[in-house]
């Protein structure tokens, strides 16, 4: 029976020394998983950081963009208002112009006319 005794204690302690060797597996394992857990959490966190900082240069990026779009709007329209305006004086110095050279020329046919009726009839000249 001694014998018997004597195994069952062997079989015991190599059951402990395995259980011990699982449970150091097992925090090895949970460590390992751990620390696996804790490197993607930092790389997500990268990740995060980077994203926020590409949105954050993109609305920089696009808040200039729209400013200098503004900025390139405001010029065309003030050209354009420019053009307009010395369309609008081109127009009235050539209708003055044209004002000017019917009056010169009614002054003309007038001086015709005066000359012609002195001569008599003015019909039939040009």
């Amino acid at each position: 029976g001694r014998q018997r005794a004597y195994m069952d204690e062997l079989r015991r302690q190599q059951e402990e020394v395995k259980a011990r060797e699982r449970a150091r597996e097992a925090e090895k394992a949970s460590d390992l998983a751990w620390v696996n857990r804790s490197v993607s959490e930092d790389k997500e966190k990268a990740q995060r950081e980077k994203q926020e900082r590409a949105e954050k240069q993109a609305a920089i990026s696009s808040m200039y963009k729209s400013q200098e779009e503004a900025t390139r709007r405001r010029r065309e329209m003030e050209r354009e208002a420019k053009e307009r305006e010395e369309a609008v004086l081109l127009s009235k110095m050539r209708s003055e112009m044209s004002q000017l050279e019917r009056q010169e020329h009614e002054r003309l046919m007038a001086a015709k006319r005066r000359a012609g009726g002195q001569r008599g009839g003015g019909l039939g000249e040009g």
